[in-house]
């Protein structure tokens, strides 16, 4: 199971400061989150991206898992003379390109560094998401069936 380390922190600060710490237009603030674990054999375990890598030797087009944990107002279109609001909501778990999002090793007024698991995305970048962690779980346990 995945979980966040800053979801109940900044779900907290925007609560506490509601309309007071802003995001601006489409962006983003996403968590990654650490990838999946996979059994090879009778002990090793691997990351998801390490066992792409030794079978292909690729790894520029693997995408990153996130947590969206805020998200700005929407911006607005010239063409079509509207405000667009952001589709996807708080609590999503974004697919993300993975060299597409702004990581921050630092957050103001957190106490700690992120180890860069924190960053800024436009939406714009995110062609696919789940709903949330729970629909990101069941898909995961789906999608690794063999049956």
């Amino acid at each position: 199971m995945l979980k966040s380390s800053y979801n109940k922190k900044f779900s907290a600060l925007f609560k506490e400061l509601e309309g007071k710490a802003i995001l601006r237009g489409d962006a983003m603030l996403v968590e990654i989150l650490d990838e999946p674990e996979f059994t090879i054999g009778s002990s090793k375990l691997i990351h998801a991206a390490s066992l792409d890598q030794a079978r292909t030797g690729v790894t520029e087009h693997q995408a990153t898992v996130g947590l969206v944990l805020a998200v700005g107002n929407g911006y607005y279109d010239n063409d079509l003379k509207v405000d667009v609001p952001i589709d996807i909501p708080v609590g999503s778990v974004v697919m993300l390109p993975r060299y597409s999002m702004m990581e921050l090793s630092t957050f103001p007024g957190l106490a700690s560094l992120t180890g860069q698991k924190l960053g800024l995305i436009s939406e714009r970048e995110v062609n696919f998401y789940y709903k949330d962690l729970e629909c990101y779980e069941k898909a995961r346990e789906v999608l690794n069936n063999d049956n």
